[in-house]
């Protein structure tokens, strides 16, 4: 007997006692043989094989999706999570959490054609062994966050430069323009 998700052939088999039977244990598309007993038989592959029958018995199979093996890695400025090789059923997906290091940025998610939702990564549906990775890249300063020195300085440390640069630029035009006016004698 199996529990639905692969057969065993034959279904019925008739010994003399003390006779040896083979049974093939046939799982389905995505499933594989997950455990078999009665009759005192041992597992081959997929041949359970009794070794001398005594009396009339069952074998018992069950089947279960196959698994396969799901792994991440995060590149330098910052994680992924979880972080250990995941075993995930044929079909179904797995989330990640993926998060940047002070300074950094995520720059992209990729593998187990998966898709990317702020700081979740959902992988595809999983068909065979696969890997994440995630990839992060440093932030640069923008503009309105960089310091600028607009010329006013605190008149108590010395400086008061703003209104100084300021005189000192009026008069460099005050006297740049003045040298190079032209003088009309003007008479009547």
């Amino acid at each position: 007997s199996s529990n639905g998700n692969g057969s065993i052939s034959p279904a019925s088999l008739s010994v003399l006692a003390g006779e040896s039977a083979e049974f093939t244990l046939s799982p389905d598309e995505n499933y594989v043989i997950d455990s078999v007993s009665g009759c005192g038989g041992s597992l081959s592959g997929i041949t359970y094989t009794i070794d001398s029958a005594t009396s009339d018995c069952t074998v018992s199979a069950s089947f279960s999706l196959t698994r396969y093996s799901v792994s991440a890695t995060a590149g330098e400025g910052g994680t992924i999570s979880p972080a250990t090789t995941q075993s995930i059923e044929h079909g179904s997906s797995v989330d990640f959490t993926v998060k940047a290091d002070d300074g950094f940025e995520i720059l992209e998610v990729t593998g187990c054609s998966g898709t990317l939702n702020e700081t979740t990564y959902t992988t595809g549906s999983i068909t065979s062994d696969c890997s994440v990775s995630a990839n992060f890249t440093a932030v640069e300063e923008s503009p309105e966050n960089t310091p600028v020195d607009n010329g006013d300085e605190d008149e108590s440390s010395g400086g008061g430069g703003g209104a100084v640069s300021l005189w000192f630029f009026s008069l460099m035009l005050t006297l740049l323009f003045g040298l190079r006016r032209k003088n009309h004698l003007l008479t009547a």
